[in-house]
């Protein structure tokens, strides 16, 4: 009977794939296991764990480099209309990936560029801020032939003026 063993150049106990079956270890074939994906440098292995430290380098030889398994790099979301906010569930990677391209959260319309956590709210029936609230407390002044007042947002429609109304006579407007 014979063993095979995997050449491992840098003795790291992983070999290529480059086997041979020996009754003992002889010069490189020496790893009882094979898939080293860098067979020249000994921090490199299939039990390796992936760190963001050794950017770009695939560390385990899974054949992913981006998604760390020490706890390191950040959680990123996706951000499909690219205002900086990103929903649903975040991944762990190095850098952004793909669609997960952000680090915050709470975008609540991921389809306008204009919604996000940073937005000025608006006068117009939308939760512009994401803050589950709508129209909240946006005031403008108006004015009438009488004076200026004050205004207020209710349903993304401006009402109450708050301005004295002219009152209506036969042939002309008096206050």
């Amino acid at each position: 009977d014979c063993t095979v063993y995997f050449r491992d150049a840098d003795s790291d106990g992983y070999g290529t794939l480059e086997s041979k079956c020996l009754c003992a270890p002889l010069g490189l074939f020496k790893a009882l296991k094979g898939n080293d994906c860098n067979d020249g440098n000994s921090s490199i292995h299939p039990d390796q764990i992936e760190t963001c430290s050794t950017y770009h380098t695939d560390d385990n030889c899974d054949g992913d480099w981006i998604r760390p398994q020490d706890g390191g790099g950040s959680l990123f979301y996706e951000d499909s209309d690219g205002d900086g906010f990103g929903t649903g569930e975040p991944e762990r990677f190095c850098e952004p990936h793909g669609i997960f391209k952000v680090t915050k959260s709470g975008d609540c319309n991921d389809a306008a560029y204009n919604i996000n956590p940073d937005a000025n709210e608006f006068c117009n029936g939308i939760d512009d801020n994401c803050n589950n609230n709508t129209d909240e407390t946006l005031s403008r002044p108006c004015s009438t032939t009488c004076g200026n007042g004050t205004e207020i947002c209710q349903s993304g429609t401006w009402v109450g003026c708050t301005a004295q109304q002219p009152l209506l006579c036969t042939s002309f407007t008096s206050c």
